[in-house]
């Protein structure tokens, strides 16, 4: 990623991806996305240099949508929206134990809590 960031400075590589139908601006708003790591947890993906070009080529503006990029974007965004819900899943269940844990420090059961008017909605309550 570093390297990609190197080329983009300068000039004479700008020019030479400008040429072939490359914009330069808009390829560093793809640099996330070029080097994610396959887990999409990171962005440390090592390319060859053929790897690269590759995609940068196929990132042109004059290249059309194929099925196949229909395809992996599916694949991608259900991927994300995976991760998503794992990430949420998790916090949720961190927050359901500490209010367990606060309410066991405040000497609460679950139904004095829940008549309370103070009380702050719990995760779960504002999802549904």
């Amino acid at each position: 990623k570093e390297e990609f960031a190197g080329l983009l400075d300068s000039p004479s590589a700008a020019k030479a991806l400008e040429e072939v139908g490359v914009d330069v601006v808009g390829l560093v708003d793809y640099a996330d996305f070029i080097f994610e790591n396959e887990a999409g947890n990171g962005f440390d993906k090592t390319l060859t240099f053929t790897d690269f070009v590759e995609i940068v080529l196929a990132l042109r503006g004059s290249c059309t949508a194929t099925v196949k990029d229909i395809v992996d974007l599916r694949k991608y965004m259900r991927a994300q929206t995976h991760r998503s819900e794992s990430q949420l899943e998790q916090t949720s269940l961190r927050m359901t134990r500490i209010e367990e844990k606060l309410d066991k420090l405040l000497g609460l059961s679950r139904d004095s809590r829940r008549r309370s008017s103070t009380r702050i909605p719990s995760v779960r309550a504002q999802a549904a």
